[in-house]
């Protein structure tokens, strides 16, 4: 996973988690429009993402709590990954 491709995965997946626990407490920042990111290209619907580190984490927030959809790296096609989430078809 992160770990072995990163000399310090073990620290950045802490990042991660201790983001996770945070978004799940609703603590703030709250998240950024996804439509923003993707610049019109394609529409992420009421998607919302956070970055952290090199990761975009898109979720969507509804009265239950936090729904992540994914964990994407900003070297990615974000356009294409989108288009693939079933939650936007």
């Amino acid at each position: 996973m992160l770990t072995h491709r990163y000399p310090r995965g073990g620290k950045y997946k802490d990042q991660l988690i201790t983001r996770l626990a945070s978004l799940a407490k609703d603590e703030l920042p709250h998240g950024r429009s996804c439509n923003a990111l993707l610049a019109g290209k394609c529409d992420a619907g009421d998607l919302e993402y956070y970055r952290e580190g090199r990761h975009y984490i898109v979720c969507r927030n509804t009265d239950e709590g936090v729904w992540v959809a994914d964990f994407v790296h900003g070297s990615r096609n974000l356009e294409a990954i989108f288009q693939d989430l079933p939650e936007l078809s």
